[in-house]
């Protein structure tokens, strides 16, 4: 079967056979429909939202009225959508004769990354709403955990980006992103500090467009591979593989490895990525933890507990 790149603005995904009912379904997704939101508390009515699915991000948010945003879900984070009026949700309802509605148009999305999981408690106003909500974030949900890291990268790269851009003008002001790095413990010493890592194009009037704040990301992790930059030395390589074959026989000008002892090699602690330094924490440093800067400033998780940036 043949790929397509589809409806997708951030790069294309793999489609199944019936790819264009899938197309259609995204699409009215990212339109969005009004349903009707069953809040945890009883106090709260159950109220009317509208619903909409944000591609570039895989994001649900609903909002009251046209702008204001109420609450928003990541796609990957949703573990189960349930049909039916199976949450504690409607139960709060059931005595309510005003806010019962028809059970084959209820469904339950269950989330989170804990133990405990949220729900969200929905009522579409048809069958085929009901049918466009849950097959369509189904497949949604499938096609957004098997797409490939950098995809979910630059998709969650411009969820942090448009939590700043509310009015997607592509921009985001200097003093923004410092604020943004500065809640994840990174000091920005000064503005020529950001202005020598965003890329050589001016910053316009000021402001840091979206592929300025991607360079920022990319010139972050340069940085934090520098340690690692012994990798394109050929004698370092060499004298690294001599002391991990510890064979006098195989100190050759080239050293090999057979198939078998690669594998072993890769799942070996040699090929550990932890800096070996910070073994002994000296009790007295507690206050400044050695947690790796971009396991604060960019700890996104895949599907299987990689953080994406592996």
């Amino acid at each position: 079967m043949a790929g397509t790149s589809g409806f997708f603005s951030n790069g294309p995904v793999p489609w199944m056979d019936n790819d264009a009912e899938m197309n259609n379904l995204y699409r009215d997704l990212e339109l969005g429909t009004v349903l009707t939101l069953f809040y945890s508390k009883k106090s709260q009515r159950p109220e009317r939202r509208t619903f909409q699915v944000k591609l570039e991000t895989r994001t649900i948010i609903w909002t009251r009225g046209t702008d204001k945003i109420e609450g928003e879900i990541d796609i990957r984070e949703i573990k189960e959508i349930r049909p039916g009026q199976k949450s504690r949700d409607f139960e709060r309802y059931v005595e309510d004769s005003a806010a019962r509605l028809d059970q084959a148009h209820c469904f339950v999305i269950l989330y989170g990354t804990e133990f405990r999981l949220k729900s969200l408690s929905l009522a579409a106003t048809s069958d085929e709403e009901m049918s466009m909500w849950v097959k369509g974030l189904n497949w949604l949900v499938a096609d957004t955990l098997k797409s490939p890291t950098p995809l979910q990268i630059e998709r969650w790269l411009r969820k942090q980006f448009y939590a700043v851009d509310r009015n997607r003008e592509d921009r985001i002001s200097c003093k923004d992103l410092k604020s943004m790095l500065s809640q994840v413990n990174y000091r920005v010493p000064n503005m020529r500090f950001l202005r020598e890592k965003l890329p050589d194009s001016e910053l316009r009037n000021g402001d840091v467009s979206f592929s300025q704040f991607a360079q920022l990301y990319r010139s972050l992790m340069f940085d934090a591979q520098k340690n690692e930059m012994w990798a394109t030395d050929s004698s370092k390589v060499q004298e690294f593989m001599f002391s991990y074959l510890k064979d006098p026989l195989r100190e050759v000008e080239q050293p090999y490895f057979h198939q078998d002892e690669f594998l072993t090699y890769l799942f070996s602690k040699e090929n550990t990525v932890w800096d070996s330094s910070l073994d002994q924490v000296c009790p007295e440093n507690m206050s400044n933890p050695p947690v790796p800067l971009l396991d604060l400033l960019f700890a996104q998780h895949l599907p299987d507990g990689r953080p994406v940036f592996q």
